[in-house]
C-alpha cells in the first residue's frame, strides 16, 4: 500500500487509504490542478466539518501571487475545491448552490 502521513486537521499520523485527510485531498487537487509537485502546495484548514473546509494555500516558499484562499465541499462523497485563489467570493453561490454553513464562511470569507 502507502505509508502513514501525517494530518494535521485530526492530529495524528494515519493510513489515507483507510481514513480521510482534507488537507492532504485538497492537497492533490490542487496541485494537479496548478501542475505543481505535491510537496510544493501547503495547505492549511482553519474550518472544516465532515463535509465542508476552508482554508489557505500556498505555493513553494511563497511570496506574492503565490498563495490564497480556498472553500472546499465533499460532493458524492469525494471533497472538491469550489473556490480558490484572493479574489472576492460569492457568498450566494457558496450558501445556496454548496449549502456551506456560515461557520465554516465566517468571518474570513462572507461577513
Amino acid at each position: 500500500m502507502g505509508q502513514a502521513i501525517r494530518c494535521e486537521s485530526k492530529q495524528k499520523c494515519l493510513r489515507i487509504w483507510e481514513e480521510e485527510c482534507v488537507e492532504k485531498e485538497i492537497q492533490i487537487i490542487l496541485a494537479e490542478k496548478y501542475q505543481k509537485d505535491i510537496d510544493d502546495v501547503n495547505i492549511t484548514v482553519n474550518r472544516s466539518n465532515d463535509n465542508y473546509a476552508a482554508g489557505s494555500v500556498l505555493f513553494g516558499q511563497g511570496g506574492p501571487g503565490e498563495g490564497g484562499m480556498f472553500l472546499a465541499a465533499k460532493i458524492d462523497n469525494q471533497w472538491q475545491v469550489v473556490f480558490d485563489g484572493n479574489g472576492s467570493i460569492d457568498c450566494d453561490k457558496m450558501r445556496n448552490e454548496y449549502q456551506f454553513p456560515d461557520e465554516i464562511l465566517q468571518p474570513n470569507f462572507c461577513d
